[in-house]
């Protein structure tokens, strides 16, 4: 539902099909990873937390950062014990904008929280608590409530290039020419012909939009590009690994080895086995339902 947001910004008139939009990135949550710290004042200790908003849009033009959180309705307001609450989601996000923010984004862009309800009832809500919460409306961070009308017209405005017009199609700055090589002079070495360059940088400036190449891509920050089916196979050699150290272990034990000099299996690699499993089966689950076997579009066989 977050994506109807997302629909609202690209330019449509009825006629042709939709040009994907270049003047702002758009990332959906799951594609996110964003741990920060936060003090627990109970426990009196550091917590380790994690943030996932719905969406988030990057907005280079005018060096702001959207985090878009869509309220269904299904989830309390005020109970800050609960996790799911309103309240719980607004202070995850002021303590990671005064405290892991420029950790995950060193480039000094603004970033601003919108709520996004689907009735008015439901955002005058919101927005009593952001006023009874002193949350900042402007300045180094930002919150908002808004209706999903209301959140599409805030973003065209705030996306385009002056208040008063639409949002519309921004044209992408041209990649400076590559400088041509003089010729050489004299016989050439073949493996200069041969040898790997390294891939060309982002373009200055706009680090954080679309990528026009799978360098980019590959560079860009936060975002990795992996194929299903090696993530499919990533999974099922680590589980042969796994497996095989478990095998391993339990015959030192059979023999009744020493158990100080018996290698130990970390806890944080069953948790990064389950974090690849979980993307493991979206990629198989995404190449199952159109019948192929490779993300280039290879058929399964049979």
């Amino acid at each position: 539902m977050v994506n109807e947001v997302f629909l609202g910004l690209v330019p449509q008139d009825g006629k042709t099909p939709a040009k994907v939009p270049r003047h702002f990135r758009w990332v959906l949550g799951e594609y996110l990873n964003l741990p920060f710290e936060e003090f627990d004042r109970d426990a009196m200790r550091l917590e380790q937390r994690r943030l996932q908003p719905d969406a988030m849009l990057e907005d280079p033009t005018h060096h702001r950062r959207y985090f878009i959180e869509y309220e269904t309705g299904t989830a309390t307001i005020n109970d800050a014990k609960k996790s799911t609450s309103t309240r719980a989601k607004l202070d995850r996000y002021y303590a990671f904008f005064k405290g892991n923010y420029r950790v995950h984004f060193n480039d000094g862009w603004r970033p601003r929280l919108l709520f996004v309800a689907q009735s008015e009832a439901r955002r005058n809500s919101i927005a009593e608590l952001l006023e009874k919460e002193d949350f900042p409306t402007t300045g180094e961070f930002a919150a908002r409530a808004l209706t999903l009308d209301r959140a599409k017209q805030y973003l065209s405005r705030k996306l385009s290039a002056s208040a008063s017009s639409p949002a519309r199609e921004v044209p992408m700055p041209q990649r400076p020419p590559a400088a041509r090589p003089e010729p050489r002079v004299g016989p050439v070495d073949c493996l200069d012909a041969v040898r790997p360059r390294p891939p060309p940088p982002p373009r200055p400036g706009f680090e954080g939009g679309p990528a026009l190449c799978a360098a980019e891509e590959r560079l860009r920050r936060g975002s990795v590009s992996v194929r299903g089916e090696l993530l499919i196979c990533l999974e099922h050699e680590m589980k042969g690994v796994l497996g095989t150290l478990q095998k391993a272990l339990e015959m030192l034990r059979h023999l009744r080895a020493n158990p100080n000099e018996m290698p130990r299996l970390a806890p944080e690699a069953v948790h990064i086995l389950s974090i690849f499993s979980g993307y493991a089966r979206r990629a198989e689950s995404a190449l199952t339902r159109y019948r192929l076997k490779t993300a280039d579009g290879s058929p399964h066989e049979g």
